[in-house]
This record gives C-alpha cells, sequence and structure tokens, in this order.
C-alpha cells in the first residue's frame, strides 16, 4: 500500500507541475456541480443541459471540500490516492480470499503498477473510485459467505449504494450481486432469500435521499439520474435522458425525443435496427480489444461522429502487459472452472462480460469502462496459471 501510494504521489506531484489541469475535461463538468451544490444549489444546470444529468456523489465530494478547504483540487487529488492506494490491499484479500496468497500477492502487484490505476488520480474524475469500490464489495460479499458476518453484508451494500451513487450505470448488478449469496452453502435456501431482500431494502433505504431530491426535481421516480430514465420510461414516467435545451416543460410530452415505442417498424427501421445490430457488436469488439496497430475511426450508436482510436507504442505495451497478455489465460481459466465445477467462481468471472455488455448498449465505451471489472479477468487468468 505505501508503495502504491507513494507512486502515485509521485505522479500526481509531476503531472500537477508540468500539466496542471490544461487535460481536464470531464473534471470542469463535475466541479461545475459542485460548486453550485457548495453554494445550496441541489438542482444545479450545466449550459444547454437543464438538469444536472449524472450520478451525485463526484460532485458531492467536491462540494464537501470546497466548504472545508475552499477548493476540491489537492483535496481531491489526496482522495484519489488514498483509494488507488487501498485498491491493492483490497485486490490481495480478495485474491487470497477466493484462490490463495499467491494470487491475492500478483493480483497486489498488478495493481500497484497498473497504469491505468495511476493515469486518473491527477484528475477530478470518478475512476479511482469505481476502481476501489467494485472490488470492495465482491471481497465483502464473499467474507460474508465464508464467514456468515452481517457487518461484512450490510458493508457490501452500503458501498453498493456508493457505487451506483458514483455512476449510475451500475444500477444494472442491482438483481445480480446480491445473487451471490445463493453460493452460501449449508444454508436453507429461506435463509439466503431473506438475506438477498435485507440487502436490497438496505441499498433502497441509501438511495431515498437523493430519490427523494429527483422527485421533487422531475416529478416522477427517477432512480439517480435522468439516464436512467431510458429504460424506466418502459414501466413509468418520461424518457428524460436526452432533454438538454434550458426552456423545455417537463409536461409537455412533445419534447420527448424517443421514437414511439409502440409505432410499427417500416423498412428503413428494421434496416435500422440492422445497422444498429453491427454497431454494438463492433462496440463490444471494441471494449475488449486490448491493442490498435493502426489509427482506427471507432463509431458508436449513440454518438454521430466517431471516434478516432490513434496507434500509440506506449498504449500498446501498457494495454498488452496488464491486460491482453490475461485474455487467453481468461478464457481458459473460464473453461477450467466448467470442468472442475468450480460454479462460484465461474458466476464471478463472467461479470467482465456483462459489464461489457452492459457498456455496448448504453454508452460511447472507452477503455477506461471496462476496467473496474479487469482484475477479475487477471484472477481467472492467474488461476488458469
Amino acid at each position: 500500500i505505501f508503495l502504491a501510494i507513494l507512486i502515485r504521489t509521485a505522479y500526481v506531484i509531476h503531472i500537477y507541475k508540468t500539466v496542471g489541469t490544461d487535460n481536464w475535461n470531464d473534471d470542469r463538468y463535475y466541479i461545475f456541480f459542485g460548486e453550485q451544490i457548495a453554494s445550496g444549489n441541489w438542482y444545479p444546470n450545466y449550459e444547454a443541459e437543464k438538469y444536472m444529468r449524472v450520478a451525485p456523489w463526484i460532485s458531492l465530494i467536491i462540494a464537501s471540500f470546497l466548504k472545508i478547504f475552499g477548493t476540491p483540487v489537492v483535496p481531491f487529488y489526496t482522495y484519489n490516492i488514498i483509494l488507488s492506494g487501498l485498491l491493492v490491499f483490497v485486490l490481495y484479500r480478495l485474491g487470497k480470499e477466493l484462490i490463495g496468497g499467491e494470487t491475492g500477492f500478483i493480483l497486489a502487484f498488478w495493481g500497484c503498477f497498473n497504469v491505468e490505476f495511476i493515469r486518473y488520480t491527477p484528475h477530478i474524475l470518478k475512476e479511482p473510485t469505481l476502481y476501489l469500490i467494485v472490488p470492495l464489495i465482491l471481497y465483502l460479499i464473499i467474507l460474508h459467505l465464508k464467514r456468515n458476518n452481517y457487518c461484512f453484508f450490510l458493508l457490501s451494500a452500503f458501498f453498493f449504494a456508493l457505487l451506483i451513487h458514483t455512476d449510475e450505470r451500475y444500477f444494472f448488478y442491482f438483481p445480480i450481486l446480491p445473487a451471490i449469496i445463493l453460493f452460501q452453502r449449508h444454508i436453507h435456501l429461506k435463509k439466503k432469500l431473506s438475506e438477498i431482500i435485507i440487502w436490497v431494502l438496505f441499498v433502497v433505504i441509501l438511495m431515498l435521499p437523493w430519490g427523494i431530491r429527483n422527485y421533487n426535481m422531475y416529478g416522477q421516480v427517477v432512480i439517480l439520474s435522468p439516464r436512467t430514465t431510458v429504460f424506466t420510461s418502459y414501466l413509468w414516467g418520461k424518457d428524460l435522458s436526452n432533454i438538454k435545451i434550458h426552456d423545455v416543460d417537463l409536461n409537455n410530452s412533445e419534447v420527448i425525443l424517443p421514437v414511439n415505442k409502440k409505432s410499427k417498424l417500416s423498412v428503413d427501421q428494421i434496416n435500422s435496427t440492422n445497422k444498429n445490430f453491427n454497431l454494438y457488436f463492433k462496440t463490444f469488439i471494441n471494449i475488449w480489444q486490448p491493442v490498435y496497430f493502426k489509427t482506427k475511426e471507432v463509431k458508436y450508436i449513440h454518438w454521430e461522429k466517431p471516434r478516432n482510436q490513434k496507434w500509440s507504442l506506449q498504449h500498446n505495451m501498457a494495454s498488452l502487459l496488464f491486460y491482453g497478455i490475461f485474455l487467453p489465460l481468461y478464457i481458459i481459466g473460464m473453461a477450467l472452472l466448467i470442468i472442475r465445477r468450480e460454479i462460484f467462481i465461474f458466476f464471478l468471472g463472467f461479470l467482465p462480460v456483462i459489464n461489457s455488455l452492459l457498456h455496448s448498449y448504453m454508452v460511447m465505451p472507452e477503455e477506461r469502462y471496462r476496467y473496474p471489472f479487469v482484475f477479475i479477468i487477471v484472477l481467472i487468468g492467474v488461476y488458469a496459471i
């Protein structure tokens, strides 16, 4: 942990002195919301967007730092460094609990020097938080399964609530993660189901404060952020995910951009569906692709303009070292888990696949979106060895 913190501190100081904040982008977006919340505005907006369209945790942290220290920059750097250092410890404990001490040490070593875990420390972004919380939740659930300790059990629910308030996309895992409890042995199914219900209710209770704020804001139940309404609008309310203009009226259905879900498919719509499927498939491949041997134009379904993925020897080497070389081992490891009937670890090993499917559908997936679950790929790869 000390070595990880030392490396990240040195990197942050170097970037802060040489680059400063010149390469910030989404950082300013979060800071803008944090400043408004710190000033007492709990319903902030940003430029052409009438509403705060992201989950609140990072903006709340920024607001807290502004209130306490007067500036969010150095405190947030410190926050990132501490979380990234703790990640090394969590990876070690997780590997040790699942497979053994050697696996835990390899995971910790991998996490300590992984470029992806270091590069976001001099930023005001959600990545360092996500990178820690995902393995931490799994570790706490596993501790509960092995020791039947309800403290770990409730802590896992608490950190899941924190996770979805950091990035609302992870709400998709709401029914998946508590299902791990079903792998408890020598415990009656009724008790397992009661534990799952308690876990779910605890998360829902923790979601209530921001949920009430959202209801006051939008006049309908909105889970975490307006971006989730692209799904919930099939069950209730309106799709608010595309509303960006300041003068729109939430009560005017004409401002809702998505096509009427009940309309019949025309020939053009069918062709468009086929085209979209191809884009989804290419996006899925792009999420898993470790290297690029030439500059590539990557198209996504949710963005009109493609993104240029530039060729870079430095990027390719880092991606291969910390990710790419584990992919074939991951496939072998998953096959071994099936042969040896290690269903529990296989279930955990399938989470990166679920993550890639989720991000293929919802967003323009950049490489950093796969990284909260890459540690599982490494874990299964080490298991194969």
